[in-house]
């Protein structure tokens, strides 16, 4: 581990044998830890389950990328940040909560988690970012937290299970591709109006068919333009 500026721990190096559970201590030797640092648990192909001890703020890039045999990760309400790749190839994670703390999730967070089929985004996000759930295969619904802004690019596409999401009425753009090859979605539930519907941007570019998808508002439902 290394010092930061504030006195705080960040680790960055994991020195352990090939465990199944590890619980990340808030604390070594005194000193609060503050991030997990990059690429710190990644590839670690016996990892299962992790357990984040509340007070650590930042999880930093790539830091449980490719623990594939990892099923469960329990994130405190501290943790601010999650940095890019993160859960990238985490392909035996079923469900994870991302508390109300976090304020960022880096791109392509949760891309290739093949078995994730619960997400619960509790989290104060203003945009969902590129590729954050690509390629979640399991994933059937989620519901988008109010107060984001922005869905970016490809950031649920190829989720080719995914049947219904639900969107805040803070909503204001949709980015290209953000749903390519969900093939199955059949239906988005919009906290808003219709009138507050017709302001929200969709960029056209891979995202056709999402006129094939029925937009149920709190007054009324825009009909799938074709079937």
């Amino acid at each position: 581990y290394k010092t930061l500026k504030n006195g705080t721990l960040e680790l960055t190096k994991y020195v352990g044998s090939e465990e199944k559970n590890i619980t990340i201590p808030a604390k070594i030797r005194g000193k609060k830890v503050n991030t997990i640092g990059e690429y710190l648990f990644s590839e670690r192909k016996k990892l299962e389950n992790v357990k984040i001890s509340k007070g650590i703020k930042k999880i930093g890039t790539e830091a449980f990328s490719d623990c594939t045999k990892l099923k469960s990760i329990t994130i405190p309400d501290s943790v601010t940040s999650i940095g890019g790749r993160n859960f990238n190839e985490c392909t035996s994670l079923k469900k994870v909560t991302i508390p109300k703390s976090v304020t960022k999730l880096g791109y392509m967070s949760f891309a290739g988690c093949e078995s994730l089929s619960n997400v619960n985004l509790q989290c104060n996000l203003k945009t969902i970012g590129s590729y954050t759930f690509v390629r979640c295969k399991k994933l059937k619904e989620i519901t988008i937290p109010s107060g984001v802004e922005k869905i970016k690019d490809y950031a649920f596409s190829a989720c080719t299970n995914l049947k219904s999401i639900t969107l805040p009425k803070s909503l204001k753009s949709i980015d290209f591709g953000a749903f390519y090859a969900c093939k199955n979605l059949k239906t988005m539930n919009y906290k808003g109006t219709l009138k507050q519907w017709k302001s929200v941007y969709v960029n056209d570019w891979e995202n056709t068919l999402l006129k094939k998808v029925n937009v149920k508002c709190k007054d009324g439902v825009i009909k799938a333009i074709t079937k």
